[in-house]
């Protein structure tokens, strides 16, 4: 029971991740972003590199985070969502191994200003096994669905400050660096 809950928090805190990182890419102030950074990503084919490819992309985190909302279609979608996370770590580490270290990931929109590291790839990969771990158990209905509502909470509160601590983490090594 435990595990379930547990699963399907993590299920509904990828939801929240999925439609969180669908909503940057969609704002109209952000879609140039996006596009730029599409351009400058290796790997990427040219026809994703335009605002109808960044259109794609939130439609696709999009219909992932639908997905796991239903219970007929959770598990699929999970598996979906880790390779979703393992295909944008493997866009991270094509940059990081090709001495990119200075651009932006665009995880969290413009603003964020995460830029490419290590810490990222790990956590692609930890999001990953975290999306597979929610595909391994059914959804629990009834009162504790409230109690995984709550923890999915939580999991993305602490996600949104360790993306927070890393982006500060990242520009106090960059004033140090100067």
């Amino acid at each position: 029971m435990l595990t379930s809950l547990l699963a399907q928090a993590v299920a509904l805190f990828f939801v929240w991740l999925l439609l969180h990182a669908a909503k940057h890419k969609l704002m109209p102030d952000n879609q140039l972003y996006y596009q730029a950074l599409m351009q400058d990503y290796a790997y990427v084919p040219q026809a994703l590199q335009s605002i109808a490819a960044v259109r794609l992309i939130a439609g696709i985190e999009i219909a992932i985070a639908l997905a796991l909302l239903l219970p007929v279609s959770k598990s699929i979608a999970a598996v979906a969502c880790a390779a979703l996370m393992l295909a944008y770590g493997a866009l991270l580490a094509a940059q990081w191994f090709q001495g990119k270290r200075d651009m932006d990931c665009g995880c969290a929109g413009p603003a964020a200003g995460l830029k490419i590291s290590p810490a990222l790839l790990w956590r692609n990969v930890v999001l990953a096994t975290l999306a597979l771990f929610a595909a391994s158990e059914p959804y629990v209905l009834g009162a504790e669905l409230w109690l995984s509502l709550a923890l999915a909470i939580v999991f993305s509160l602490a996600y949104s400050c360790w993306e927070g601590l890393l982006a500060n983490f990242q520009r106090i090594e960059a004033m140090r660096s100067r």
